[in-house]
């Protein structure tokens, strides 16, 4: 059978695991997204920082260009005799950007013209194309600066941008300033600088879709994404848009930042995977956080629940003890709810049976110990009343003897002189000894009324408590009516609330405000309900308490009863021993004034026989009646004996019953 405490217990745990598991799937569901929102935001500053480091990069070289475009020293590549200081120069630079620039020389700016100087001096007198280079001439002729398309080093095989500056001297063309700008290098720092989750990586590819920067080596310059159908959206898409797609059966996601100016476009690509692992690990330690939460509140419950149920738990083990006769302990307090006051009524019910039970082992201890008293008695006067009976027997043969044998009377007569005298002796201790039995007869039956009386007031207590309980039984029904007619008027009430609440429907706007007062009179309402459901609930749990109480009142009372029976009983009993005593008393004066006559025979016979023969005859015929009168004294004593053994029998009942309840430490 499961305890309140178990119940309450796993009510509690299901109820926090029920709201766990709805928390968990709230966070499962808002998780993905908000995941997936962040690494967004991760993905578009990672493409902002690494546009911004390309554009950075591009705009220091065309500042350092510049400055270099309007050097004196390259002036010297249009002078034969002077080009070698120019080539030097670019050599210098060169040495300087260390590996940024491919290549930088100098030319005229025609079409088709010959390289004059140049940082790699074997590519002096190479001839510029002009189905290569004719469009930065065409603008260089402009005096305007051009970034040219990202294409393949012929010398290299490596990605390069060729940028072309017009040289002047005193605002007039004299000549062009190419840089074949190394953008491998580029892309290696702009790869290291910059993390996007575990493994994703930054890109970039020219406006046309040929890739000239990535992690992966072996796709540089040799994708082309404007020949691949399900990429010429991403060629043609704003900038920040945001795309996912597959490649070699795994998920990606790209963001793209478009730099129009310099014809390139950069990508940041993140593995779905990265964010499955993520969000896998959240989850993990979700669950985790959730499970040592709920952990924490179904301890901390679980103890409440332990600390205001122990001492439920302590009445209920007290209960059980005192159903086995343990009425030692008291009720735990337990503060000022229900249960405290419950332990208190218990307590004090407790100590009222307790002081009864006292009562009643103590005037079982009495009753034991007066019976014992009264046998013992009886068992002596018994073995006196042997004793005389058998000094009768004596006399008896003796007088016989003096009839038969009148010559050896004198001689006799000294001897019967003699046992008169004893018998005289034995007579006076026989009276004695019943005067004592008679004394204690007396107190027997005092104690006895005063048992019977104490017997009477337990059973009037007892009674009087059953009325109570019944009086409180019948308070508990009358409760109940109350509270049936409580219910009905919160019944009405809700009633009442619902029409007060379509009416205020019809009315529309104006009845808004009393629609808010008919929904509140119909929250009352169902909390007045459950209030009366938790009420009828205790009262009758408290009514089958207190009929518990007055079923174990009513076998106390029938307990009372038979007592009070039994030491009815022994009062009788007691009653005939005493008027039994009083008989022996008178005999036994008899026996002594007829010992006294024939003390006085027995001097006479001496001096006349035939006195002495009617002596001895009279003295046999009173032998004879104090031999049945002691016999019959016996029979009495052997009465008294027996019923001195059902009293204590009856009180050793009673002690054992009333000892079976423990009442002190």
């Amino acid at each position: 059978m499961k305890s309140l405490k178990q119940t309450l217990g796993i009510y509690t745990f299901l109820s926090i695991l029920l709201l766990s598991i709805s928390v968990s799937a709230l966070i499962f569901l808002l998780g993905w997204n908000l995941l997936t929102n962040v690494y967004k935001s991760a993905m578009h500053n990672a493409g902002k920082s690494a546009s911004s480091d390309f554009e950075n990069f591009y705009d220091f070289q065309m500042k350092y260009l510049k400055l270099v475009s309007e050097q004196d020293e390259l002036l010297d590549a249009f002078t034969p005799t002077r080009s070698q200081f120019a080539t030097q120069y670019l050599e210098k630079i060169m040495e300087e950007t260390k590996g940024d620039y491919e290549n930088i020389f100098v030319s005229l700016p025609i079409q088709n013209a010959p390289v004059l100087s140049a940082g790699i001096p074997r590519s002096i007198g190479y001839i510029l194309k002009e189905s290569e280079v004719g469009e930065h001439v065409k603008i260089a002729l402009q005096k305007k600066v051009h970034i040219g398309k990202v294409v393949e080093s012929p010398i290299t095989h490596l990605p390069v941008n060729l940028i072309s500056l017009p040289i002047l001297q005193r605002e007039n063309l004299v000549g062009i300033l190419w840089v074949a700008l190394n953008l491998d290098l580029v892309s290696s720092r702009m790869s290291e600088g910059i993390q996007v989750g575990k493994t994703g990586y930054v890109t970039a590819f020219t406006t046309e879709g040929l890739v000239f920067a990535d992690p992966d080596k072996s796709k540089i310059l040799k994708i082309d994404l404007s020949k691949i159908p399900e990429a010429k959206p991403v060629l043609a898409a704003s900038d920040g848009s945001y795309f996912e797609y597959e490649e070699g059966g795994k998920g990606f996601s790209l963001l793209i930042k478009r730099l129009d100016r310099l014809h390139s476009i950069i990508g940041v690509i993140l593995p779905k995977s990265d964010i499955t692992e993520v969000f896998l690990e959240m989850i993990l330690w979700s669950l985790l956080l959730v499970a040592v939460i709920t952990s924490i509140v179904i301890y901390l419950i679980l103890r409440f629940l332990n600390i205001r149920l122990r001492p439920l738990e302590q009445s209920v083990a007290i209960l059980d003890r005192m159903a086995e006769g343990d009425l030692r302990e008291s009720f735990p307090e337990a503060g000022d709810d229900e249960i405290g006051r419950m332990n208190r009524a218990l307590s004090s019910f407790v100590f009222s049976i307790r002081n009864a039970m006292k009562d009643i082992q103590s005037v079982a201890t009495e009753v034991s110990r007066a019976s014992e008293e009264m046998h013992s008695s009886a068992e002596r006067f018994s073995e006196m009343a042997q004793g005389t009976a058998a000094s009768s027997e004596e006399i008896s043969a003796t007088t016989e003897e003096v009839v038969a044998s009148l010559d050896q009377t004198v001689n006799s007569t000294v001897n019967q002189h003699q046992n008169i005298l004893q018998f005289n002796q034995k007579i006076q201790e026989l009276t004695k000894h019943a005067i004592e039995i008679e004394k204690e007869t007396q107190i027997a039956m005092q104690s006895t009324e005063r048992i019977t009386d104490q017997a009477r007031k337990g059973g009037q207590s007892l009674a009087q408590m059953k009325d109570v309980i019944h009086v409180i039984l019948e308070s508990s029904k009358e409760m109940r009516e109350v509270i049936g007619i409580i219910d009905e008027i919160s019944d009405q009430t809700s009633l009442l609330a619902l029409n007060a609440a379509i009416e205020a429907a019809r009315a529309g706007e104006a009845g808004r405000g009393f629609a808010i007062v008919a929904e509140e009179i119909s929250k009352l309402s169902e909390k007045t309900a459950r209030s009366i459901q938790s009420i009828e609930d205790m009262i009758g749990n408290n009514s089958q308490e207190l009929e518990a109480g007055a079923t174990g009142i009513r076998s106390s009372l029938d307990l009372f009863n038979h007592i009070i029976v039994e030491i009815t009983e022994v009062a009788s009993v007691m009653q005939k021993l005493s008027h039994a005593t009083a008989n022996q008393l008178t005999y036994n004066e008899e026996a002594n004034l007829q010992s006294d006559a024939v003390g006085k025979e027995s001097l006479s016979i001496q001096s006349a026989v035939g006195e002495q023969k009617r002596a001895v005859e009279q003295i046999s015929i009173s032998v004879l009646g104090i031999n049945e009168e002691t016999m019959s004294i016996a029979q009495g004593s052997e009465t008294v004996a027996n019923s001195s053994r059902s009293l204590k029998h009856a009180a050793e009942t009673l002690r054992r019953v009333s000892g079976g309840f423990k009442l002190t430490q």
